[in-house]
């Protein structure tokens, strides 16, 4: 028989020591469970300083934690933190996994506010490696569950709202971005959510200033300022500065532009936005950029750059990188530009940075276009092409298209340039109406090359529909680029007086505006116009202005090309000194800076000038310098390129010819001294006979009349040779 009692007693004592072990085992758990919750803190709080890798190494440990002792919500909660970290680290594949994970749990034991919270993750992700339409499906579905349950959380309903309004403006439709930016900024509204109010503010700038609708950007970012300053949000602050700063320069307001970016780097720096001040570091190089003022553009991006690699902002590093090659190639220092264009990629590649690379691919492609390398600036533009097309970046598709556009059309395969201006086009009319300013921007690269391929009336349709879009949408800046371009061919077809109709109003527009360049080229338009139409003085006016401007702005370019033209207006006017002056200082200006074309052409006009001026050894001299000046001597390769080049063989022929042209004039110069010092005048018909056999005897004859005149003591208006008569001029 059992011992009831013993029994008993033993359950007890069982009881209690299980109870004990179980009270262990929950203590145990419950600091286990704490311990998790403790390293998610932890990790959000590093997070949001930036300290991203500390904070992947607690949400790792959280997520070590929960999985072993299956606390799904936990597991969720480190899942979500690790894809924000990692995606602030702009390890976005990395992100993405870890946000589908927490998306597959939070899904099966219906933690709703984990499933919004990955889904919008998710669609983070996807914005900020640039895949938007993928991440406007992730947002969508977040908004439906928030939808469902009828958004407990309004706040949240906000952030996916502007989360949405981002990739909707990413993918260039910009009318339903601004559509997602308004609600979010009702609800704001609403509720008094005062600093996602100005987050809105922020966006609807960004978005407007993406448009190019500056005045309406601007005062958004002022609305959102004045609520940062009121409430102190000194981290938008920076934000709303920057865009100011973006949409003023944007608009050609530089000044304003430099004082909104430099009050954002004194404040990011002061509150340690090291993030921030970078930002506001290549903003500021690109507006010193865009002025021509390298050196100062060149300071602000290594600035920035340091500071990206000292913090291992990779992004901003990899934009710093551009950022210089960009100033690099405008400032003619080639060498250097490729080097730090390839510094770009080898971080963009790893990193999967897809729009940076593309950026790099174009710099490089325009760098090896303006050394009249281009095919391998198109191997560059087609690489850059190829990833825009199979990510789906559309303004990075239409911008290479473009660019493609510009190389063919230099490299004279008209055809080809047509046939890819024509492909952006289609792209930029697929998109909303807001696209109307690529749009204008390609129908300007059309015309440029129906103008190359000698068809005037092609071009100049294509410039009248860039100009009608340009006026309709108040797009000052290209309306002033059309009036310049249509007055280039209204002058090239011999229509003197519309192209200087066309010039002035490009002047008006350019100078009410303070569009520099445009002014520049209108001038430059005017003068061109003049001078064919024999009004020499007037024509070196608008040049003299046109090259003030360009002075100023520094650049040497088109500083020599202004130069060599007014070497033309001079010499053309039968002003040889002061021509022959200007030929010079552009011949300087081309060698100092390897300019070889504008050498060329400076050499060419010097060996005219002299020609015309009877100075026959020095222009011997002049165009055998022109000759070889015609030919770079970096690489044999590099020459061959260049003598392929359709534009550059022309102005060599050009020399070529006017070379054995001037051979045969004092050749036969000094057969007619030989013949004159053993014969009388009655040779000298012979010797004048030769020329008019060769043709072009007008562009020669006071040279002949020199020549006659000089040993003769006989004009060659007084001579009738061979049917050929000169008259005095």
């Amino acid at each position: 028989m059992i011992n009831l009692d013993k029994k008993s007693g033993l359950g007890k004592e069982s009881l209690i020591k299980m109870e004990q072990i179980d009270s262990k085992h929950a203590q145990e758990q419950g600091e286990k469970k704490q311990e998790a919750n403790e390293n998610i803190s932890l990790g959000k709080a590093s997070r949001l300083n930036n300290q991203f890798s500390t904070s992947i190494e607690h949400y790792t440990k959280a997520l070590e934690i929960a999985t072993e002792h299956e606390y799904k919500q936990q597991e969720t909660e480190a899942l979500v933190g690790l894809g924000h970290a990692h995606r602030g680290n702009n390890q976005f594949q990395t992100g993405i996994e870890h946000y589908e994970k927490a998306l597959e749990i939070a899904k099966e034991h219906e933690y709703r506010e984990q499933e919004t919270e990955a889904l919008v993750g998710l669609g983070d992700a996807y914005r900020e490696s640039n895949q938007f339409q993928k991440a406007i499906e992730q947002y969508e579905k977040a908004l439906k569950i928030g939808k469902k349950r009828e958004f407990e959380d309004q706040y949240k309903e906000t952030q996916v709202l502007l989360g949405l309004g981002d990739a909707y403006s990413g993918n260039d439709q910009f009318r339903t971005a601004t559509e997602q930016y308004e609600k979010a900024l009702g609800i704001t509204k609403e509720y008094g959510y005062k600093q996602v109010e100005t987050v809105a503010l922020i966006r609807l700038g960004g978005v407007c200033r993406g448009n190019n609708q500056f005045e309406t950007a601007i005062k958004y970012y002022d609305k959102a300022l004045e609520f940062t300053k009121e409430y102190e949000y000194k981290h938008l602050e920076t934000l709303a500065l920057v865009g100011l700063g973006c949409a003023y320069r944007r608009n050609n307001q530089f000044e304003t532009a430099i004082e909104h970016y430099t009050n954002a780097v004194e404040i990011a720096r002061l509150h340690e936005y090291k993030q921030q001040e970078t930002e506001a570091l290549v903003e500021l190089g690109d507006t010193y950029r865009v002025q021509n003022l390298f050196q100062e553009a060149i300071e602000h991006y290594k600035k920035a750059l340091e500071i990206a690699k000292e913090h291992e902002y990779k992004q901003q590093e990899t934009e710093a990188f551009v950022g210089l090659g960009d100033a690099y190639r405008m400032s003619y220092q080639f060498q250097m530009a490729i080097e730090h264009y390839e510094k770009a990629l080898q971080i963009a590649r790893p990193h999967e940075y897809k729009q940076r690379e593309t950026e790099a691919l174009v710099g490089l492609g325009d760098t090896y276009r303006v050394k009249n390398q281009f095919q391998t600036a198109i191997e560059h533009y087609k690489k850059a092409l190829k990833i825009a097309k199979e990510h789906g970046y559309n303004q990075q598709e239409r911008q290479a298209l473009v660019w493609l556009g510009h190389a063919y059309r230099e490299n004279n395969q008209f055809q080809m340039a047509i046939k890819h201006y024509e492909k952006a086009l289609e792209i930029a009319k697929k998109h909303e109406p807001q696209d109307k300013y690529q749009e204008t921007q390609v129908l300007l690269g059309l015309g440029d090359a129906y103008d190359g391929n000698n068809q005037l009336h092609k071009a100049i349709e294509h410039y009248e529909n860039a100009l009608g879009i340009a006026k309709e949408h108040e797009y000052k800046q290209l309306e002033a680029e059309a009036f310049v371009q249509l007055g280039d061919a209204y002058r090239e077809n011999d229509q003197f007086q519309m192209a200087i109709e066309h010039y002035e109003k490009a002047l008006e527009i350019a100078m009410r505006h303070e569009y520099r360049q445009q002014e520049a080229e209108g001038l430059i338009g005017l003068g061109d116009a003049y001078i064919v139409n024999n009004q020499f003085e007037t024509a070196v006016e608008y040049y003299e202005k046109g090259l003030r401007i360009v002075k100023k702005h520094e650049d040497k370019q088109q500083e020599a090309d202004v130069l060599v033209q007014l070497g033309d207006a001079y010499r053309a006017n039968n002003k040889f000194q002061a021509a022959v002056e200007h030929y010079n200082k552009a011949l300087q200006i081309g060698k100092e800076h390897g300019y070889k074309r504008q050498e060329r052409r400076a050499l060419s006009g010097l060996g005219e000038a002299f020609r015309e001026n009877n100075q026959f050894q020095t222009v011997t001299e002049r165009f055998k310098e022109g000759l070889d000046g015609a030919k770079y001597t970096q690489t044999e390769k590099q020459a061959s390129e260049i003598a392929e080049g359709a534009g550059d063989r022309n102005d060599e022929t050009t020399a070529e010819n006017t070379m054995k042209e001037m051979s045969k004039i004092i050749d036969t110069h000094n057969e007619s001294n030989q013949n004159l010092q053993t014969s009388n005048t009655s040779d000298v018909p012979q010797v004048l006979n030769i020329h008019c056999e060769n043709g072009n005897n007008s562009d020669h004859k006071h040279i002949v009349n020199e020549i006659v005149s000089d040993e003769t003591g006989n004009s060659a208006d007084q001579l009738s040779v061979m049917g050929c008569s000169y008259e005095n001029e």
